[in-house]
């Protein structure tokens, strides 16, 4: 099953996004900065098929962990999650090849029609229902998973 590094300060963010990408059956490695994300990515690098990423963390920015990446490797798709809506840094973001941005809170269904898009993605079928179908993988049912995520938070 494809590998996603999901990067996120905020334990309750990450727990969630986790929650919901291992509810699709991805592999999920985690970091919790960007200096932490990008020793993993340097370490793991040929494990890791997609980065989904907030940008405001201590130590290192998204924004800087996608310049560093970028250096390693052009191809990766890195989505952005981001309170953060200045024009600057989106266009920084996009500068640097950002393969989505989604504002925070991230909804489920926003995020898994991100990785749908994404180069990562290519191929595979947003249903109607909510699920997410690759063409090697089984049926991927984000809406089961994004209920038991919110319950669980509260």
């Amino acid at each position: 099953m494809p590998t996603i590094l999901v990067v996120e300060d905020s334990g309750l963010s990450r727990k969630m996004v986790v929650k919901v990408l291992e509810g699709q059956g991805f592999e999920i490695i985690q970091a919790r900065n960007g200096k932490e994300a990008l020793e993993t990515y340097l370490e793991r690098g040929s494990e890791i098929n997609c980065i989904v990423s907030d940008n405001l963390m201590p130590e290192m920015t998204g924004v800087e962990l996608l310049a560093k990446v970028r250096e390693q490797n052009k191809e990766i798709p890195v989505i952005m999650a981001s309170a953060d809506i200045q024009k600057t840094t989106r266009s920084e973001c996009d500068r640097l090849g950002i393969t989505a941005f989604l504002n925070k809170p991230v909804q489920p269904e926003e995020l898994m029609a991100a990785v749908k898009t994404s180069p990562f993605g290519n191929g595979c079928e947003l249903k109607k229902n909510g699920s997410l179908l690759f063409p090697d993988y089984k049926s991927l049912d984000i809406y089961r998973t994004a209920t038991i995520s919110l319950i669980s938070t509260y």
